[in-house]
C-alpha cells in the first residue's frame, strides 16, 4: 500500500515564525506580477506603433535578467543579476533593453512592446506554416534564429495547455499550444504520447506542417493543426492573431493582438475545442471576461552576440565554426563573471545556435522556458477599476512548495547513484540536497521555510518502481515512456485570514507526477468576488490552521 505521510514542517528547518521572516520569503521568491487593464473605449491599431490612445500611460513590465539567474547564485565574483544587466548593455547597449505593456478587452489580449539593440538585423520571415530565411537552409527555422521576443502563457495555472509565441523584427510569427511541459536543457517533464489522456498530444503547431517539435518515436505524437492565426491563410489576419512590427536603427517596438477564447476558426490564449483544454473543465471560467483574475505568463527576449547577425549562408552551414564562435563567448563570460557563463547552447537545430535570454521572471533555476509553474503572474483588473497595487495570488504558496517537491521527487526516482527508482513518502528525504537543487529550482531552505507554514502531505510507495503512471528515463536502466512508471502525489493545505478580520479561507492543492498542479477550491481567483479585495498574499496571514 502507498504510504501517506503527514508533516507540519520539515525536520531540516530553522525556526521560522510569522511575521517577518515570511514577508521577506514572499519579497524573494514571489514572481513578478502585472496588473492588465481592460480598454475603456480607448484603441489599439496593430501596425507596430506604440502611440495609440489604448497605450498611453500604461505601465511598463521592463525587469528582464536572465531566465537562469538564480542557478549561477554565488558561483562567481558577480552576482547573477550584474551579469544579466551587463550581458545586456554588452549585446543592446542597454542594461534593461526589453519592455513590454499589455490591455483586454471583451474579445483580445493585447501585448506592445519595445526592444532596444545594436543593430535591427532578422533574417527569418513568414508564419508559423511558411517561416524561411534569408540566410539559414536546410534546417526549419524559427524566430529565435534572430533575436527575438516570446510570450508564454498558462491561463489555467495547472502546468497543462499553455500556449508559445516568438516573433521576431521582421514580424516572423510562430505559436504553438503544448498540452504539458516539454523536457530540455536540464528540465523534466512527464513523457507523453499515449493512451487517450490529456498527455496523449505532446503539442499541437502548425509549424513545419506539423513535425519535428515535439515529435520523438516511438512515443511522443504531435498534431499538426493548430495556430494563433486564422486556420485559413486567406483569412488572415481576420479575428485571429495579428501582429506588427516597426523598426528603427537601433530599436524597434512591436504590438500583438491574441484571441482570448480560440473559435473554429482560429487557436485563442484558452482553447474551447476538444483536445484545447483539460478534460472536464470549464475552459471559458478562465476568460478575464467572465472574471479569470490571474493568468501564468512569462516574457523573453532571446539575445544573440553581435557577431550573430554576420552569418551568411555558408556560414550557417558550418556548425563547427558556429561552435567555436559559442564557446569563444562562453569563455569570455566566464573571465569576466568569475567562472560562469549564462549563455545557452541549443543544438537542437541541423546548426547550433547560441544566444543570452533574458526574461520577465526568471525560471527559479531552469534553463527552459517550458516550466509554467515558476511563470510570472498577469492580473487582470476589473472594467473601469482604478490603479492599484497588485494583489498577489494567494494561491502562490501552495504552487510554490508544490512545484519544488515535483521537482525533488522526479529527481528521487532518477537519481542512478541512489539508486531509487521509486518515490520518497518523506519530505526530509526531498530536502536532501542530491534531489532537491537550484539546477532543477528547488531551493530546500525556501522550500522548507515555507512549509513552516502549512500542512504537507504526501501519497507514494517507496517500493514501487512499475506502475500505470508516467514513466521517467532513469539512466540506462529505461527509457521514457506516457505510462508504466510508478505514482505519487503532494497535497498542501493552508488557511489565510484577513488581516483585518475580513474572515479566513481554506487554501488545498495538489501535484502528481504527471505535474498536474489543482486547487481544490480557486480561492481567491476571481476579480468579481466579493471577497476579491482582501484575498490578497499581502493582506491576509497563511497559517497551518
Amino acid at each position: 500500500m502507498p504510504s501517506r505521510v503527514r508533516v507540519a514542517a520539515a525536520a531540516a528547518v530553522v525556526c521560522c515564525a510569522h511575521g517577518a521572516a515570511w514577508d521577506d520569503l514572499v519579497a524573494m521568491h514571489y514572481p513578478q506580477q502585472y496588473v492588465v487593464a481592460k480598454l475603456q473605449g480607448e484603441g489599439i491599431a496593430i501596425d507596430g506603433d506604440l502611440n495609440d490612445s489604448g497605450w498611453a500611460g500604461v505601465p511598463w513590465l521592463d525587469d528582464f535578467l536572465d531566465l537562469a539567474g538564480p542557478r549561477y547564485a554565488g558561483k562567481g565574483a558577480k552576482t547573477w543579476e550584474e551579469a544579466s544587466r551587463e550581458y545586456a548593455a554588452r549585446f543592446t547597449g542597454e542594461a534593461n533593453p526589453t519592455k513590454v505593456k499589455m490591455r483586454y478587452d471583451d474579445r483580445y489580449v493585447y501585448v506592445g512592446a519595445e526592444l532596444t539593440t545594436r543593430q535591427v538585423a532578422a533574417t527569418v520571415t513568414g508564419h508559423c506554416d511558411e517561416l524561411k530565411s534569408d540566410v539559414w537552409s536546410g534546417t526549419p527555422v524559427l524566430p529565435y534564429f534572430d533575436d527575438d521576443f516570446e510570450v508564454f502563457i498558462n491561463p489555467s495555472q495547472d502546468n497543462y495547455y499553455y500556449t508559445e509565441f516568438e516573433m521576431s523584427a521582421r514580424n516572423a510569427t510562430y505559436s504553438t499550444l503544448w498540452s504539458l511541459p516539454q523536457a530540455g536543457l536540464g528540465s523534466v517533464a512527464p513523457e507523453c504520447g499515449g493512451g487517450d489522456s490529456p498527455r496523449a498530444t505532446c503539442c499541437n503547431t502548425t509549424w513545419n506542417s506539423g513535425k519535428g517539435l515535439c515529435d520523438k518515436p516511438p512515443v511522443e505524437t504531435e498534431a499538426g493543426s493548430w495556430t494563433f492565426e486564422m486556420f485559413d491563410p486567406a483569412r488572415r489576419p481576420g479575428t485571429g492573431m495579428a501582429s506588427a512590427a516597426k523598426n528603427n536603427t537601433k530599436s524597434w517596438t512591436l504590438e500583438i493582438r491574441f484571441p482570448i477564447l480560440s473559435t473554429p476558426q482560429h487557436g485563442g490564449v484558452v482553447n474551447v475545442n476538444a483536445g484545447g483544454h483539460f478534460p472536464g473543465t470549464d475552459p471559458t471560467r478562465l476568460d478575464p471576461n467572465n472574471g479569470q483574475r490571474y493568468w501564468w505568463a512569462t516574457f523573453a527576449n532571446a539575445l544573440h552576440a553581435p557577431w550573430w547577425a554576420a552569418l551568411n549562408t555558408t556560414t550557417t552551414k558550418e556548425p563547427e565554426y558556429i561552435k567555436g564562435l559559442c564557446a569563444k563567448v562562453i569563455g569570455e563570460d566566464k573571465a569576466l563573471n568569475g567562472g560562469y557563463s549564462q549563455f545557452l547552447v541549443d543544438a537542437n537545430n541541423a546548426a547550433p545556435t547560441c544566444y543570452y535570454e533574458a526574461a520577465s521572471q526568471h525560471l527559479a533555476g531552469h534553463q527552459y522556458m517550458h516550466n509554467p509553474d515558476v511563470f510570472g503572474y498577469l492580473e487582470f483588473s476589473a472594467p473601469g477599476a482604478a490603479a492599484k497595487p497588485a494583489c498577489r495570488n494567494v494561491l502562490w504558496p501552495a504552487r510554490f512548495v508544490l512545484a519544488q517537491l515535483y521537482q525533488a521527487q522526479v529527481q528521487h526516482l532518477t537519481n542512478v547513484a541512489k539508486g531509487n527508482g521509486a518515490y520518497a513518502a518523506s519530505v526530509d528525504k526531498l530536502l536532501d540536497p542530491a534531489v532537491c537543487t537550484i539546477d532543477n529550482a528547488c531551493n530546500a531552505t525556501a522550500l522548507a521555510a515555507a512549509m513552516v507554514h502549512m500542512h504537507v502531505e504526501i501519497t507514494a510507495d517507496e517500493h514501487v518502481t512499475t506502475g500505470h503512471c508516467a514513466q521517467y528515463a532513469i539512466g540506462t536502466r529505461q527509457i521514457a515512456n506516457w505510462t508504466g512508471g510508478p505514482c505519487f502525489t503532494a497535497r498542501v493545505s493552508y488557511t489565510v485570514t484577513g488581516k483585518r478580520g475580513e474572515g479566513a479561507r481554506q487554501v488545498s492543492a495538489s501535484i502528481d507526477e504527471a505535474r498536474l498542479l489543482k486547487a481544490d477550491k480557486e480561492v481567491g481567483q476571481q476579480w468579481n468576488a466579493d471577497e476579491a479585495d482582501w484575498l490578497c498574499l499581502d493582506n491576509v496571514a497563511v497559517t497551518r490552521e
